[in-house]
């Protein structure tokens, strides 16, 4: 998998849902992530801050994305 195209695709609010759940990734996709996010100027103080906006928002009130291939 290349890691790099997919997360140069994703919007800001992706992969900061990526970066949110960072533990769960390969060691390769958490090493490629990070480059990804020092080139987006994004800091773990937007993942703090994203995770806080998400622990707000209730089940319902977010429209369903539906997600084609793995989870990386």
């Amino acid at each position: 998998m290349d890691y790099r195209e997919t997360y140069a695709r994703m919007s800001d609010d992706e992969i900061l849902n990526v970066a949110a759940n960072s533990h769960t990734l390969v060691p390769e996709a958490r090493t490629v992530l990070a480059v990804e996010l020092e080139r987006r100027t994004l800091r773990q103080a937007d993942i703090s801050e994203y995770q806080r906006f998400l622990a707000t928002v209730k089940l319902g009130d977010w429209p369903a994305k539906k997600i084609c291939g793995p989870v990386v």
